[in-house]
């Protein structure tokens, strides 16, 4: 298991490769491996992996951003499970990193636990304020754009192959 959520030191990159692993080869990658075995028909595995790796990795930035964003009643589901859970996020990296110390401080004082609803509305202001939900929102544009470009590609080279 790859756990970097004790890791006060988790790098941007360690959330990457942390997402990569547990969501977009679990969710992503190895299902599109899976059903396409299944066919008996030959696969592009690069296609797969590139793929299902940005999708995988705007799935993960957009769920973690529902967690944070939105409450209850928006979403159906309770929020702040992530900062409960002392997961390491693309939202909670930035704030660590690129917000004030008002900030961190807020963020760290309720890292780890249970919030209230009062503590909910100050970290999401938190969020907002520091630029994380700005930059998470651009991350999770930029995979999505990313999947599209590969999905793209791949159809290009599918018709090539067939009118060769």
């Amino acid at each position: 298991d790859f756990d970097i959520t004790l890791n006060e030191k988790a790098n941007e990159k360690d959330i990457t490769d942390k997402t990569i692993l547990k969501t977009a080869y679990y969710s992503f990658v190895r299902p599109m491996h899976i059903g396409a075995a299944l066919t008996g028909n030959s696969f592009d595995e690069k296609f797969f992996i590139n793929f299902g790796k940005a999708l995988g990795l705007a799935f993960q930035t957009q769920d973690d951003l529902l967690d944070i964003k939105y409450d209850e009643s928006q979403t159906h589901k309770s929020s702040f499970n992530d900062i409960a859970a002392r997961q390491q996020t693309v939202f909670v990296y930035h704030v660590f990193h690129k917000g004030s110390k008002s900030q961190k401080k807020l963020l760290s004082e309720v890292f780890g636990k249970k919030l209230t609803d009062s503590q909910k509305k100050k970290l999401r202001k938190v969020f907002e304020g520091s630029g994380a939900i700005t930059y998470g929102e651009k991350i999770m544009k930029e995979n999505f754009k990313k999947s599209k470009g590969e999905q793209a590609n791949d159809r290009s080279n599918r018709s090539m192959a067939n009118s060769d």
